[in-house]
C-alpha cells in the first residue's frame, strides 16, 4: 500500500513539473514567434499583446515565471517608445546577465535578448557593438549545437548586416549565405531580408548582375506572402526592395527594367502612408532618368517627391541634405546645390559628433555592467577555485595515500618475496642435506651390506674349509683305526654343532639387515621381467663384489659368474654406454625415472 501512494505521488509530481514546463515553453512560444520576432505587426499592437500576454501569466503559477516576465516588460518598454529605446537596451543587458544559459526557458530568453540588443544598436549605427552580441549568440549555439534554435537565421543574418556595414564584405557574405541555406524556408519575409542584403552585399562588391538575381529573389519571396496588402510595414519593405532593385538595373545600363521598377515601388507607395527610413531609392532612380531625358517638368516634380518624403523619415539628417544637393545638381542649379551640399557637411560633422557620444555612452554604461557582472563573475570563481583547490587537494592526497599504499603492498611482497627466496634456499639446503646424508646413509647402509658379503663369503669359504676337514677326517677315521675314536666323533660332532650355530647366526643376521629390499623394488619396477635370482645378483654388483666372491656365494665358477654378468648387462643396460653397476646405482640413486 505504501509503495503504490510513494509511486501515485511520484507520478503526480512528475505530472505538474511536466505542466509547468509545457506552460513555459508554450508562453515563450506565444511571447517570441507572435508578438516579438513578428515583422508583421506595428508597435501599437505589439505593446497590447504584450500587456495581454503579461496579464495572462500572472493569473498561472509556472516555473521560471519571473524571468519570462521580465523579458516580456523589457519588450514592452521598448514598444512603447521604439525611437527612444536606450532604456530597454540596458534593461536587455541586465537580462542577459541574470539569464542561466544551461537552463532551457533562460536560455531562449538570453538569446532573445542578444538578438533584440544588437538590433537596438544596429538602429543607432553601434554596428560593432551590435556584432560583439550576435557573436556572443552565434558562438553560444554552435557550442550547445542549437542548429534548430527558431531564430538562428536571424543570428546569422544579423552578423552579415553588421560585417556588411562595417565593411567586412567577406565575413559578411559567408554570415548571409549561412543565413539563407539554415533553418526553415517557410518565413518569406525573413528570407526576402536575406537576399535583400545579399544584393547589397554584391553591389559593394561590384557583382550587379549577382546583386539583381539577389534583389529578384527577395521579390519573389515577398510575392509569396499571404495578404501581404495587409501589413503596411512589410508591403513597405517590398516597395523599398523593388526600389533597390530599380537602381541596380540602372547601375547595369537595363534602363527599361530600372523604370519599370520604380514605377512600381512609386505605385506601392502612394497606396501607403507609413514610411521608414531609406524608404525612397525608387525616386533616386526616376529622378536619374528625368535628368538623362533633361526634362526639367518631371527633375522638378521628383525633387519636390523627394522632399516630401525626406521630410516624413529623413528631416535634418545628412542623408537628406545630400540626396537634395545631387538633385540639384543634376538639374544644374548650382546655389541650391552649394547650399544643400553645405547642410550636409556640416550635418554630418554634427551625426559624426552626436555618434561618437552615443557610442561613448553606450560603451561608458555597458563597460560599467560588464565590470559589475565581471565582479560577480570574479567572486564566483574565486569560489570556484576554492572548492577545485580543496578537490585537488583532497584528490592529490588521495593520490598521495595510494602511492605509499601501493609502495608499502610493494615492499611487503619485496620483503615476502625474499623471505620466500631465504625459505626456499633454507628448503634447498636442507634437502641438499637430506640426500646428502640420504647419500650417506645408503653408502653406510651399502658398506654395511659389503661387510656382511664379506663376512658371508668368509664364512663360506670357512664353512667349506671346515667341511673339507670334516669330511677329511671321516677318511681318516674309516682308512685307519684308531683306540679312541670315540674321542675323535665327539670332537667331530662338536664341530658340527658349531658349525650349525653359525649358519643359523648368520642366516639371522642376513634377514635382520636386508639392506637391498628398496633396491630389488625399484629394480623390478624398472624392470618387472627379472626374476628373484636375477634381482639377487643384481644386488651382489651393486655392493661390488668380485666374480670370485660372488661365486663363492652361490657355488658357481668365476668364468660362469662372468657369462651371466655379460647376459644380464645386455637384457637391462642393451647399447648404452654405461657400466652395469653404475646403471644399477643410478637406479637405487633415483637417476633413473621409475
Amino acid at each position: 500500500m505504501k509503495t503504490a501512494l510513494l509511486f501515485l505521488l511520484l507520478i503526480v509530481c512528475f505530472e505538474c513539473y511536466s505542466q509547468n514546463s509545457q506552460t513555459c515553453d508554450s508562453f515563450i512560444e506565444e511571447l517570441e514567434a507572435e508578438i516579438i520576432f513578428n515583422e508583421y505587426l506595428t508597435d501599437e499592437i505589439r505593446g497590447e499583446k504584450l500587456r495581454q500576454i503579461i496579464n495572462k501569466s500572472k493569473k498561472q503559477d509556472f516555473d521560471k515565471r519571473d524571468i519570462f516576465l521580465k523579458y516580456a516588460r523589457v519588450n514592452l518598454v521598448l514598444a512603447k517608445d521604439h525611437d527612444d529605446n536606450d532604456e530597454a537596451l540596458y534593461k536587455f543587458v541586465e537580462l542577459t546577465e541574470i539569464c542561466d544559459t544551461t537552463n532551457q526557458t533562460e536560455l531562449r530568453v538570453y538569446l532573445g535578448s542578444i538578438l533584440l540588443i544588437s538590433s537596438i544598436l544596429r538602429d543607432n549605427s553601434a554596428t560593432e557593438l551590435s556584432y560583439k552580441y550576435i557573436e556572443r549568440g552565434i558562438s553560444l549555439i554552435e557550442r550547445k549545437k542549437m542548429f534548430n534554435y527558431p531564430w538562428i537565421k536571424d543570428f546569422y543574418n544579423d552578423a552579415g548586416v553588421d560585417l556588411l556595414f562595417n565593411g567586412n564584405l567577406d565575413k559578411a557574405r559567408t554570415a548571409l549565405t549561412k543565413a539563407l541555406n539554415i533553418g526553415s524556408n517557410k518565413d518569406h519575409l525573413q528570407n526576402a531580408m536575406i537576399e535583400y542584403n545579399l544584393s547589397f552585399l554584391h553591389y559593394e562588391l561590384q557583382n550587379i548582375d549577382t546583386a539583381i538575381i539577389h534583389q529578384k529573389n527577395a521579390r519573389s519571396h515577398f510575392e509569396k506572402i499571404k495578404d501581404l496588402n495587409s501589413f503596411p510595414d512589410a508591403y513597405s519593405q517590398y516597395a523599398n526592395s523593388l526600389g533597390s532593385l530599380s537602381i541596380f538595373y540602372y547601375s547595369n545600363n537595363e534602363i527599361e527594367l530600372a523604370e519599370k521598377t520604380a514605377r512600381e515601388a512609386e505605385l506601392i507607395f502612394k497606396k501607403i502612408v507609413q514610411f521608414n527610413s531609406h524608404r525612397y531609392p525608387h525616386l533616386f532612380t526616376l529622378i536619374n532618368l528625368a535628368i538623362e531625358k533633361n526634362d526639367p517638368i518631371k527633375i522638378s516634380f521628383y525633387l519636390n517627391e523627394i522632399k516630401i518624403v525626406a521630410e516624413k523619415i529623413d528631416v535634418g539628417r545628412f542623408n537628406f541634405y545630400q540626396l537634395l544637393s545631387d538633385s540639384y545638381n543634376a538639374i544644374d542649379n548650382k546655389s541650391e546645390e552649394n547650399h544643400y551640399l553645405k547642410q550636409a557637411y556640416f550635418r554630418s560633422q554634427e551625426e559624426n559628433d552626436e555618434l561618437v557620444k552615443k557610442l561613448h555612452k553606450y560603451n561608458s554604461r555597458l563597460q560599467s555592467q560588464i565590470l559589475q557582472r565581471e565582479k560577480i563573475r570574479f567572486k564566483n570563481e574565486k569560489i570556484e577555485l576554492k572548492r577545485k583547490s580543496l578537490f585537488i587537494t583532497s584528490i592529490i592526497s588521495l593520490i598521495f595515500i595510494s602511492f605509499i599504499t601501493i609502495l608499502y603492498i610493494l615492499y611487503i611482497r619485496a620483503r615476502n618475496k625474499k623471505n620466500l627466496l631465504e625459505k626456499e634456499k633454507e628448503i634447498s639446503l636442507i634437502e641438499s642435506e637430506k640426500n646428502e646424508i640420504k647419500t650417506k646413509l645408503n653408502e653406510s647402509e651399502l658398506n654395511e651390506k659389503r661387510l656382511v658379503m664379506t663376512r658371508l663369503a668368509s664364512h663360506i669359504k670357512l664353512k667349506q674349509e671346515t667341511e673339507s676337514a670334516f669330511l677329511q677326517k671321516i677318511k681318516e677315521l674309516k682308512r685307519n683305526k684308531i683306540d679312541n675314536i670315540e674321542e675323535e666323533i665327539s670332537e667331530l660332532q662338536v664341530k658340527m654343532i658349531n658349525l650349525i650355530s653359525m649358519d643359523q647366526d648368520f642366516e639371522y643376521h642376513l634377514h635382520v639387515n636386508d639392506l637391498d629390499q628398496e633396491f630389488k623394488v625399484k629394480l623390478k619396477n624398472k624392470h618387472p621381467e627379472l626374476s628373484e635370482k636375477e634381482l639377487q645378483f643384481c644386488s651382489y654388483l651393486l655392493l661390488n663384489l668380485t666374480a670370485k666372491e660372488i661365486g663363492s656365494i652361490t657355488n658357481q665358477s668365476d668364468g660362469a659368474i662372468r657369462v651371466y654378468k655379460n647376459r644380464l648387462k645386455n637384457k637391462l643396460v642393451g647399447d648404452l654406454e654405461i657400466d652395469l653397476t653404475e646403471y644399477l646405482n643410478n637406479i637405487l640413486t633415483g637417476e633413473f625415472i621409475i
